[in-house]
């Protein structure tokens, strides 16, 4: 089962009889709110409404798996039977906008990894991939990345992959942030 890919699971999740709904789902994610009444799993609505963020970050990934671009989201629309569709988060317009999407699928993923097990959320948070997306998603981040620090030479164009892959340990020695304190996360990095 550990071979199947993230949308089977979607699909699998989004396909439970609203009948054993509150059966399975507090098993698959037994920190969940709903969890305080199993049975309001079974309600078609509510159970839709909860799983929602699945949808969200399995659209994202699929963005991610067909290279398409990262910083360009659409607008979240709720379509409920009967009614026309009433947009949740608009599109992305700006800098400002994709980063407010990007924590949006940030706190949907926290959200998911809490009602699943609270433990693994907290070693998550502390993972270093977590701590250096926090980073690039941050003010200094982008700064770091608009005045080409992931460039292994500012005065050279854009490299192609098996450039980069080449260069990459020059890139790595050139862009290595240095430690020189903790901020409100620990163990963040702070560039030079």
């Amino acid at each position: 089962m550990s071979r199947v890919t993230f949308g089977f699971w979607v699909s699998i999740l989004g396909s439970i009889d609203r009948r054993y709904a509150n059966q399975i789902l507090p098993n698959v994610f037994p920190f969940h709110s709903l969890n305080a009444h199993p049975n309001d799993w079974n309600d078609q609505n509510i159970k839709t409404n909860a799983l929602k963020f699945i949808y969200e970050l399995n659209h994202f990934r699929n963005r991610i798996a067909h290279h398409e671009p990262l910083w360009k989201f659409s607008a979240i629309k709720d379509t409920p039977h009967n009614r026309p569709p009433t947009i949740i988060e608009p599109a992305s317009n700006s800098l400002n906008d994709s980063l407010a999407r990007f924590q949006r699928l940030l706190s949907l993923l926290d959200e998911a990894m809490k009602a699943m097990n609270p433990d693994f959320h907290v070693d998550m948070m502390q993972s270093s991939w977590r701590r250096k997306l926090d980073y690039l998603l941050s003010e200094q981040g982008i700064s770091r990345y608009k005045n080409l620090k992931h460039c292994p030479d500012i005065n050279q164009h854009p490299l192609t992959p098996i450039q980069f892959r080449k260069k990459f340990k020059l890139i790595m020695k050139k862009n290595k942030p240095i430690q020189v304190g903790y901020s409100n996360m620990k163990g963040l990095f702070i560039p030079e």
